[in-house]
């Protein structure tokens, strides 16, 4: 007898048995005879898997970086070396391995969600997990003010205000001058202030 696999239920426990009859040709002799056994189904060993994000929200200039966690199934004799990945970002593959480096320039600004599918090949079963990430437009310099003009070598005090713009909080600036095209010199660590005050700079600066 074969039975469809669709009609076996997972997990659940199942007993068949059999009955075999047996009558003599004049029916006067007749003697049965039963059997039965018990089957329990057991599903696919299925993986889980994790997604490992160094950070929610990057700069355009930044690259995506996503590592993914695959664990086979305590029932699965596949080694956590062995499984295999697939990421993918609106149903096209951008990466095979355990992790995946992408530029975010290449998205633009905006929310982007990515997947990774990992598959123990032993079972051939799956399992899927997904991701959002932010990836926020580079700030923009608007402007860069300095008060007076001029003045005397380590002397005249002057005053630096920057305008900037961006979409990522808290936007953070730090200033700095050349004396050659080789050498800067640091004013300031970054800052969320936007101004610099009593400020001396050398002969030439």
């Amino acid at each position: 007898i074969t039975i469809p696999s669709t009609v076996m239920l997972p997990s659940v426990s199942m007993r068949f048995w059999v009955n075999v009859t047996f009558t003599s040709n004049d029916q006067t002799l007749s003697r049965t005879s039963n059997a039965f056994t018990t089957l329990v189904v057991l599903s696919d060993p299925v993986p889980d898997v994790k997604i490992i994000s160094g950070s929610l929200s990057v700069s355009s200039t930044d690259d995506i970086r996503l590592s993914a966690s695959g664990t086979p199934n305590a029932l699965s004799s596949t080694l956590e070396s062995e499984m295999l990945y697939s990421w993918a970002y609106n149903g096209v593959t951008v990466g095979t391995q355990s992790f995946v480096s992408l530029p975010a320039v290449t998205y633009g600004a905006g929310t982007f969600v990515f997947s990774v599918t990992a598959t123990d090949p032993l079972h051939a079963t799956s399992a899927r997990a997904s991701i959002s990430i932010q990836v926020v437009p580079t700030p923009s310099i608007l402007s860069i003010s300095v008060s007076p003009m001029s003045g005397f070598a380590m002397d005249t005090t002057f005053t630096l205000i920057a305008s900037v713009f961006g979409t990522a909080y808290p936007l953070t600036v730090r200033f700095a001058y050349n004396q050659t095209f080789a050498k800067r010199t640091l004013l300031s660590r970054y800052s969320e202030i936007f101004q610099l005050t009593s400020v001396l700079f050398p002969q030439g600066a």
